[in-house]
């Protein structure tokens, strides 16, 4: 998979920006850093289309932990929010994506 596809920009924004090395200082869950930083804004709809063509990717889960852990520099770890696996992360990351933008309608 092409890690460099303009659909993830966003995504790679949100892990490098609000998942952090420190990034339980906005939250200590993922929705507490959507609640803290004003449902990620502009954000939100890019995120969204990124995090839905990673799920459907073919890659593993070792390669999306080398994604996020390795190349965009995240401090996040899906035991962080009780999940199994980085598809999981993502899932909730949509749904938040979801909740915020029903809200703005």
């Amino acid at each position: 998979m092409n890690f460099e596809s303009t659909n993830l920009s966003e995504a790679r924004l949100f892990f490098n920006n609000y998942l952090h090395q420190d990034w339980d200082i906005d939250g200590s869950t993922l929705e507490e850093v959507f609640d803290n930083n004003d449902g990620l804004g502009s954000l939100k709809e890019g995120l969204r289309r990124g995090s839905q063509e990673l799920i459907d990717s073919d890659c593993s889960d070792r390669e999306l932990a080398q994604l996020f852990l390795g190349d965009w520099t995240s401090g996040y770890e899906p035991e962080h929010g009780g999940y199994d696996n980085w598809r999981d992360v993502l899932r909730e990351i949509i749904r938040l994506c979801d909740k915020y933008m029903e809200l703005e309608k």
